[in-house]
């Protein structure tokens, strides 16, 4: 019995990991297909994250908040001021809430698409259509999963709590069991006498009036 107890509870746990992990991904997938770009702030000129040796040093560098969705863009170029000239971009996207949980690498040049990294493509123009993060950040993702799973228990757990305390009290004030709702106001029963429907004493209401000699 205890062996299938612990079996139950553990499977439970696991119900409600799964849960956190679905919800913090389908979050960031959603944060990151409905947040507009809508202002700049200055950044340090440098890649956003690790690039190909070949490729020149960052030059420019923004960076594009938004609500649980950050995204850095990176740009160089090769022979610039040349007529070779080659603009090389760099799109790290991440997203998540509350912290950043997975993220994105894009890269293009002026001659096309480099590589598109660690994305689920939902078109295959990456800089036209937003793309979805698949490569967690592991601190924010492992964070928010274990959010979601704790307010997955705590949630209907509290409201549930509520709902049993409210019924509760208004049967104790209409003279009620509190356990089961059976009228005690006209048993005559003491207070913190069994209840004669449920038996139990701590579904005594208290409020019956007290039998009279």
């Amino acid at each position: 019995m205890k062996r299938l107890q612990i079996i139950r509870t553990l499977l439970i746990v696991l119900a409600f990991l799964l849960f956190g992990v679905a919800a913090n991904v389908l979050v960031a997938w959603w944060l990151v297909s409905r947040t507009p770009v809508s202002r700049l702030l200055p950044a340090q000129p440098a890649w956003a994250a690790a690039v190909p040796s070949d490729w020149p040093p960052c030059e420019e560098a923004k960076v594009f908040p938004g609500f649980g969705v950050t995204m850095w863009v990176s740009g160089g170029y090769r022979n610039k001021g040349k007529p070779e000239q080659v603009m090389y971009l760099q799109c790290l996207i991440a997203a998540g809430l509350p912290f950043r949980a997975v993220d994105m690498e894009m890269r293009e040049t002026q001659d096309g698409v480099v590589r598109t990294a660690q994305a689920v493509d939902r078109d295959r123009r990456p800089w036209s259509a937003w793309s979805l993060p698949v490569h967690p950040r592991w601190t924010g993702f492992l964070g928010n999963s274990l959010s979601y799973a704790w307010a997955a228990w705590a949630l209907p757990t509290l409201v549930g709590s509520v709902v049993i305390w409210r019924r509760r009290r208004n049967r104790r004030q209409g003279g009620r069991c509190i356990n089961c709702g059976y009228d005690l106001r006209d048993r005559g029963a003491a207070a913190g006498s069994p209840c004669p429907e449920c038996g139990s004493a701590a579904g005594q209401s208290g409020n019956a009036p007290a039998s009279q000699a």
